[in-house]
């Protein structure tokens, strides 16, 4: 009877014994490395399993579950470090390019201005020549009339290779005065007297109006205009200009300048 209870006692202890075993051998490092995988996969990339050295699978099993954790941590930290490389690098590249843009939109409207600033030296240029010139070549014609007969050859040669020189600045000036054309371009109004513009047109039409023997009235005072002061300049030009040339063969013409207003903005015209 003793016998039995004993080996019954024996038996609970044997399985209490192999139970603490297990748990202590096999159950725990189960559960360090279940619980280590959790962590890993929450996102946790330090999570270790912590077993010590050993042997046995369970001790291979955990060692090779630190390693990949390791391994995975540190390739992770060198995909954030290369991240925020290129974040900075996009930055700086960023502000680059919007300082490229700057400067090319900044050269953009200087050579947007100095062209425009070309074309109108181009149109007031040819112009302000064109009746000097024209004055030149006409004072040349009366020396050869007037003293052609006492020049001698030497004299006439010069005088030829002058008028050369003179017919050939003209067809330079009218293909500058072309060019100013074509590549004029509108521009954004300014407040002029009309008394400016006709006073520079006066001045350049001098030769035309004095061998015209025509005389330019006006009605006073002229209106302030809205508008290009060189294309007003031009229009003046061009008005004052046919009124001199179309006209009776043997009647001098006599231009009245007047201005009337308008819903428009205020015009002056010349009348023959």
């Amino acid at each position: 009877m003793k016998t039995g209870i004993w080996k019954k006692a024996l038996s609970a202890l044997a399985l209490v014994a192999a139970w603490y075993a297990g748990d202590f051998f096999v159950l725990r490092r189960v559960r360090s490395l279940v619980q280590a995988t959790q962590e890993l996969k929450g996102g946790n990339l330090s999570a270790r399993t912590g077993v010590a050295e050993g042997a046995g699978e369970l001790h291979y099993l955990a060692r090779v579950f630190d390693e990949m954790a390791e391994s995975l941590q540190q390739r992770v930290a060198q995909v954030e470090r290369a991240e925020a490389q290129l974040r900075v690098a996009n930055t700086e590249l960023k502000s680059f390019n919007e300082e490229l843009e700057r400067r090319v939109e900044l050269r953009t409207a200087e050579l947007k201005r100095s062209n425009e600033e070309l074309e109108q030296f181009a149109y007031v240029a040819s112009h302000d020549l064109q009746e000097p010139l024209r004055m030149v070549t006409n004072y040349m014609e009366l020396l050869q009339q007037r003293y052609g007969k006492n020049m001698d050859k030497n004299a006439h040669e010069f005088m030829g290779f002058a008028m050369d020189g003179a017919l050939r600045m003209r067809q330079l000036i009218q293909d500058l005065l072309a060019y100013s054309r074509v590549g004029s371009r509108a521009k954004p109004f300014e407040r002029i007297e009309a008394r400016e513009v006709l006073d520079r047109t006066l001045m350049n039409l001098k030769v035309a109006i004095d061998e015209s023997g025509g005389q330019i009235t006006w009605d006073e005072p002229l209106p302030i205009l809205d508008g290009d002061p060189v294309q007003l300049t031009q229009l003046f030009q061009n008005l004052l200009s046919n009124a001199i040339k179309f006209r009776k063969p043997d009647q001098p013409p006599q231009i009245r300048i007047s201005s009337k207003p308008a819903s428009a903005p205020k015009s002056a015209a010349a009348e023959d």
